[in-house]
């Protein structure tokens, strides 16, 4: 399985209403936070990607930051 793949698979596992973090993710797959960001950057609009968040809690600016509607 692909980083991108473990991705995936981390972000579609987040359930609405509730979020994670770039460095959350990172340890989970064994990265640092920076190249999880850009692993989150490679999501398609079919994951919800708009649910990792930075370690403040600041919103994702990836996907211009806009989730879609």
């Amino acid at each position: 399985m692909s980083y991108l793949d473990e991705v995936r698979r981390i972000v579609d596992a987040v359930p609405p209403g509730q979020v994670i973090t770039y460095g959350e993710i990172a340890a989970l797959i064994g990265v640092g936070p920076r190249q999880a960001g850009r692993l989150v950057g490679q999501l398609g609009d079919s994951s919800p990607w708009w649910r990792v968040v930075y370690r403040d809690g600041s919103p994702a600016t990836c996907h211009d930051g806009t989730a879609p509607s």
